[in-house]
């Protein structure tokens, strides 16, 4: 049985996400442009290019020989000339942007590459950072956990001093990489929690 929509933003199917985030409007909605995705690691992007370049490099070198072999009449498919040079024409060129689009994603390859290098520089130094700077007590002091604090409450706000304290030192930081590597890092400092 349908229910009545609380507000006319449910009426309309629309979600509301309540934040006290700086992505947040003025009513405490975020806002959908300035929500980030999930972060991916740059050494798992190099990877995913490199592996889709190896296959549309494949695909595309398999294809344009099966094509050319066919066009010569060495396979024993039979086609009338002129769907001969149409397929030839048509998938030649489909072949030949698979080849393409494989050269490109070898060159995002070696992209991602050096700037796995460098990220996993920058996560060596946050984290050694984080391990002479931050402990449990520091963070919970700073922030003002309770000791009946949910967890929940107590996650949020301990995770939200992490990030100023990382950002205060280590200007400039990819927003959804801080985010990542403070859940990290929290995993690691309230461990035994």
């Amino acid at each position: 049985m349908p229910c009545c929509p609380k507000n006319e933003s449910e009426y309309r199917g629309e979600t509301e996400i309540r934040t006290d985030s700086p992505a947040a409007d003025a009513s405490g909605l975020l806002r959908p442009e300035a929500s980030g995705g999930v972060y991916e690691e740059a050494a798992r992007k190099a990877e995913n290019f490199k592996s889709g370049a190896w296959t549309l490099l494949t695909v595309g070198i398999i294809g344009l020989v099966l094509v050319i072999l066919l066009v010569l009449g060495l396979l024993p498919l039979r086609l009338a000339p002129e769907a001969r040079v149409s397929v030839f024409v048509v998938m030649g060129t489909l072949f030949g942007v698979f080849i393409a689009m494989g050269i490109n994603s070898f060159s995002s390859y070696k992209k991602q590459t050096k700037e796995a290098v460098r990220e996993s520089a920058l996560k060596e130094e946050l984290t050694r950072y984080c391990r002479e700077n931050l402990s449990c007590q520091k963070i919970d002091s700073a922030c003002g956990i309770a000791d009946g604090e949910e967890a929940e409450t107590a996650y949020f706000k301990r995770t939200a001093e992490m990030k100023l304290l990382i950002s205060e030192n280590f200007l400039n930081l990819n927003e959804e990489y801080l985010d990542h590597f403070v859940d990290e890092m929290y995993d690691r400092i309230y461990r035994d929690e």
